[in-house]
């Protein structure tokens, strides 16, 4: 991918505009986006750690977890490291101990390191009734204010990386830098879930580790993953074994279907000011690597992350490097 000077704003008349919106989608795929900062895709040697290095977060004795008190309910979170604060939002489904811990290791070695669940998973709740991508951005806004965190760094993955857009589309002050980690802009310019992930990633009945795990890796990493996966989880002592509600995964369901069609909450994105790292796996099979080029096209000076031979969970593949690669961006947005 290379530079390309950037688009003039459209004229006047919807169909001029629909052209040109047409036409910068065309382009901007096979070269990149003026208002973006394009690189060639990083291909990293690292495997998976596999448990081998027993020098990880989760592995401290005095590390617990901890709650923050809102009106809608607790928020259950661990926080570790030191440095300016990277708050991790996880995706749809996911928990606390979803992020690998040597990723988290890495990115706590020169900075704080703050990750929560969800509201209606683990201990952070109630889920009761529905609830929108509005609320659990609201829940993350929450966390940051009552921590009173400085210099934040947000770092969404998956349905995460949505939550933070939403975030940063209604509070951007609360925000230095963020990280859009293997996530989708909202409306029709992004590719969603497919339908039959969509069934595997839902956990019904049937549904296998190993069909988990054909998802979430390329095919040449997947004996390595099932191997290597749950080894290398974040997992403190005192987080124990969470179920995710059926009403929680109702809920998330609609909050990605609404996702793909919000243009409004598309048209938010360009104007967002908060300097963003777009990292995308080239064979994310969850949520295609279109999505990122499409961020990159939506949010003006953002700066391209694309990782070869990379799956929807690349942190596993790539925990040390990626984060050592966020950790530059976290100190200086670029």
């Amino acid at each position: 991918m290379h530079p390309m000077t950037a688009f003039r704003r459209p004229g006047p008349g919807p169909a001029w505009r629909k052209l040109l919106a047409t036409a910068t989608l065309a382009v901007s795929a096979a070269l990149g986006t003026g208002g973006a900062s394009w690189a060639q895709p990083v291909n990293w040697k690292e495997a998976m750690v596999c448990g081998a290095d027993p020098r990880r977060p989760d592995a401290q004795a005095d590390l617990t977890q901890r709650y923050v008190i809102t009106p809608r309910g607790p928020i259950a979170y661990y926080r570790f490291g030191q440095g300016s604060p990277i708050v991790l939002v996880t995706g749809y489904r996911a928990t606390i101990a979803n992020w690998n811990a040597y990723f988290l290791g890495e990115l706590a070695r020169r900075h704080e390191v703050i990750v929560f669940d969800n509201r209606g998973i683990g201990g952070s709740g109630p889920a009761a009734g529905d609830y929108g991508i509005e609320d659990l951005a609201r829940d993350t806004s929450t966390l940051m204010q009552t921590l009173k965190l400085r210099d934040v760094t947000m770092l969404g993955w998956s349905m995460g990386g949505m939550i933070v857009q939403t975030l940063l589309a209604r509070q951007p002050e609360q925000v230095r830098n963020a990280v859009l980690m293997n996530t989708a802009p909202p409306g029709p310019a992004g590719a969603p879930v497919p339908e039959q992930d969509m069934r595997v990633l839902s956990g019904g009945p049937g549904v296998t580790f190993s069909q988990v795990m054909a998802v979430l890796f390329p095919a040449n990493v997947r004996e390595q993953a099932d191997r290597c996966f749950a080894r290398d989880m974040f997992r403190p002592a005192d987080y124990g074994p969470v179920s995710v509600p059926a009403q929680v995964t109702r809920s998330q369901q609609a909050i990605l279907r609404a996702w793909t069609v919000d243009k409004r909450a598309f048209a938010a994105l360009d104007h967002i000011g908060v300097p963003t790292l777009v990292a995308y796996a080239k064979d994310d099979a969850i949520l295609a690597p279109r999505n990122g080029d499409a961020l990159l096209q939506a949010l003006p000076g953002s700066t391209a992350l694309e990782v070869d031979d990379a799956g929807h969970a690349m942190m596993y593949q790539y925990p040390r490097a990626l984060a050592r690669r966020i950790g530059e961006f976290a100190e200086t947005g670029r």
